[in-house]
């Protein structure tokens, strides 16, 4: 039972040791010598003789500064459901709140006299610790630990520290925490990588060549499975064999759970706890990579699938409460001792409710692994590439203190802290000046820089939902009202009314109002003359009988940036075909979406198989439509032609599709791909593969 009432004496248990899973290296490193000699530096009227530090004053650079946008500038949707908007935005401002840009300026010297607050380019531009430039740093340790996971239940919380982006902080997880294996050595002693069976591939791609075994997990719409599937995490790991599985049992695991690249699902607190425990069971370190944490949408997607699904929702698990509030909503385990009546001191573990983020968009947000972490076991990657820049290179880790401890090691002999550049300029767009009134502007009328400070930061990741989530609402529609085609079929036998036309078997462009905007027929059969529903002339060469057939569906998103749509390849009339296997149709379809008329570019499902078999039996199925990426008025005609696309293709026929196969295959197609790269770039949906 759990028991919210008063805990007394009871507190939250300390994180579990789990340095039986650092690598040989990392066991062996210690502090940077070097390192150790910065804390003295901050000593008043120290005289510095030891740092081998360049002088600030021949720093070339007097200032950094820019504009940037105010905390406000996007209009936020709500956080509980609510109905499409009525327009669509004609211009890429219509959801603008409020335009007008701050200027941003970091002195070359600061009169701050804390080094813990100053911001200024004699302390950014210089040799600091590894940790993060110190401002910044504070400032993303308490959003990271009293704001975006204020429920961390292991005593004293995380800690973290910053890294230059994802990846570098994924590189060093790896390092921190595997071995690398080549051919040759015992089978026993490779390590392996638990991953889905889609996943973000420059995670694996920087597991693969340590020689990681790459273990893949069954998925549904809101992620990986902990059950119920022959390769469910569970049955996985209860039933490996080192010689068949090729390595030892995995113990740890990379997933993004928060709009899941590419599929967009978003897992549920429910099923987070069943992976957990598997974990825990297994001992399994979990790598959490959530670039999308802040873009999530799962009430609009269930208003959609009401709309659209007969009333079935993407996920049950998500929507017990429509204004649930997640950190209120967690039971937080305590541990402690109760006396009995005898005087008898007994173990026990009660739950006390969750604190809030002390915001209302944040606490509506599906909660991080590390709300469940009781034994620090989550390792969380976050980055701004998603919400300043993926320019910057910057993020952040997120762990159990001695995890960040030997990870700061790494750091230390390798990247050292991000750019200072960049550091400072964040640092003073989210904290300001000491004193605002200093950089205050005499030109264009631009407000003075005070900073978003942590209430405007997280103002300013509502309104950059808002702005995702309406385009993902546009695409999403086209795409469900764009998935069936008509096509043409032989007359029965028995009717005595119609016969078959010229071109029976192709599509037909006047049966579907939503065909007929979306695509252009390539069929030469006449087309039926109307005058009133009862008024009909027909050519009897040209009559068909049709039909509607699906040739894709997909998911609603529930949270990210991404549409994954899987196309019935296999229905299409050339997938009999011995002479052209399913992949080269999925390969054929993918050249013709980048062809005129249509000139759009999409992410082939194959590039996001983390092996050969799952390639090989469904990738080939899927292709990634990312609606972020583009101008928000380019989404609604990007998205239609991919939809005229897929209409088209399906009257190909086999002649059709390998003269497409052997365009690429002769190199035409990637001359001609480059070309339209230069001369279309602006029309594109740009740099899908990236995301």
């Amino acid at each position: 039972m759990v028991d919210y009432t008063g805990i007394g004496s009871f507190e939250l248990s300390p994180p579990l040791d789990l340095s039986h899973h650092y690598s040989d290296v990392t066991k062996q490193r210690v502090a940077s010598k070097v390192k150790q000699f910065y804390k003295y530096f901050t000593i008043p009227g120290i005289g510095n003789l030891a740092g081998g530090l360049p002088n600030p004053h021949y720093f070339p650079f007097d200032t950094l500064e820019a504009r940037s946008a105010l905390p406000n500038r996007f209009k936020p949707t709500p956080n509980h459901p609510v109905d499409p908007p009525s327009t669509a935005s004609k211009h890429k401002d219509a959801y603008l709140n409020d335009p007008t840009p701050t200027r941003v300026l970091v002195p070359h010297e600061s009169k701050e006299p804390n080094l813990l607050h100053r911001i200024d380019l004699n302390t950014a531009l210089q040799y600091g610790t590894a940790q993060g430039y110190p401002p910044l740093y504070g400032f993303i340790r308490e959003f990271a630990l009293t704001r975006m996971h204020p429920n961390i239940p292991y005593k004293d919380g995380g800690e973290v520290i910053l890294t230059s982006g994802s990846t570098d902080g994924f590189a060093k997880t790896i390092e921190c925490m595997t071995n690398p294996w080549i051919p040759g050595k015992p089978i026993a002693d490779r390590e392996g990588l638990l991953c889905e069976e889609f996943a973000y591939m420059n995670a694996i791609q920087t597991a693969r060549p340590r020689g990681m075994n790459i273990v893949p997990i069954a998925m549904d719409e809101e992620g990986m499975l902990a059950h119920g599937h022959a390769r469910s995490l569970y049955n996985v790991m209860s039933r490996w064999d080192v010689e068949r599985d090729g390595g030892k049992r995995p113990h740890i695991m990379y997933t993004v759970t928060m709009g899941q690249n590419p599929t967009s699902g978003l897992l549920s607190v429910k099923r987070r706890k069943e992976i957990y425990e598997v974990c825990q069971k297994y001992d399994v370190l979990i790598v959490e990579d959530d670039p999308y944490f802040y873009i999530q949408f799962p009430h609009a997607a269930n208003d959609f699938a009401q709309k659209h699904r007969n009333g079935e929702l993407v996920s049950i698990n998500h929507f017990a409460e429509s204004n649930l509030n997640y950190q209120t909503s967690l039971a937080v385990p305590v541990r402690g001792s109760t006396v009995d009546s005898f005087g008898n001191v007994y173990a026990t573990t009660r739950m006390r409710r969750g604190k809030s983020s002390g915001s209302e968009f944040l606490d509506s947000l599906v909660p991080s692994y590390l709300s469940l972490d009781v034994d620090g076991r989550v390792i969380r990657l976050d980055t701004f590439s998603k919400t300043i820049a993926p320019g910057c290179r910057l993020g952040w880790i997120t762990a159990q203190p001695r995890i960040v401890e030997r990870i700061l090691r790494i750091t230390e002999t390798s990247t050292q802290q991000p750019s200072g550049f960049v550091q400072s300029l964040v640092a003073e767009m989210l904290i300001g000046p000491d004193n605002a009134d200093q950089h205050k502007s005499s030109k264009g009328g631009e407000k003075a820089a005070a900073g978003f400070k942590m209430d405007g930061w997280i103002r300013w990741l509502e309104g950059l939902r808002g702005n995702y989530e309406r385009r993902m609402r546009v695409m999403t529609e086209i795409l469900e009202e764009g998935k069936t085609v008509a096509l043409s079929s032989p007359a029965p036998a028995q009717s005595s009314k119609v016969r078959q036309g010229p071109r029976a078997g192709r599509r037909y462009n006047r049966v579907d109002p939503i065909v007929a905007s979306c695509s252009h027929s390539r069929s030469s059969a006449p087309v039926p003359r109307t005058s009133s529903s009862s008024d009909l002339e027909f050519d009897d060469d040209a009559f068909e009988v049709l039909h509607k057939t699906q040739i894709y569906d997909f998911n609603p998103p529930m949270a990210g940036m991404f549409a994954w749509v899987k196309v019935f390849l296999d229905t299409h009339p050339v997938a009999s075909s011995k002479s052209i296997s399913h992949e080269q149709l999925s390969h054929a379809f993918w050249i013709l979406q980048t062809k005129k008329p249509y000139l759009v570019l999409t992410a082939p499902g194959t590039i996001f198989a983390p092996t050969d078999k799952i390639r090989e039996e469904k990738a080939w199925q899927y292709f990634r439509l990312c609606f972020a990426a583009i101008d928000e008025k380019d989404v609604k005609t990007m998205t239609e032609r991919f939809v005229r696309a897929s209409h088209d293709f399906w009257e190909l026929n086999e002649k059709e599709i390998q003269e497409l196969l052997d365009e690429d295959q002769d190199g035409a197609f990637a001359e001609r791909f480059g070309d339209l790269r230069v001369q279309e770039e602006a029309k594109w949906s740009f740099s899908p593969l990236m995301c």
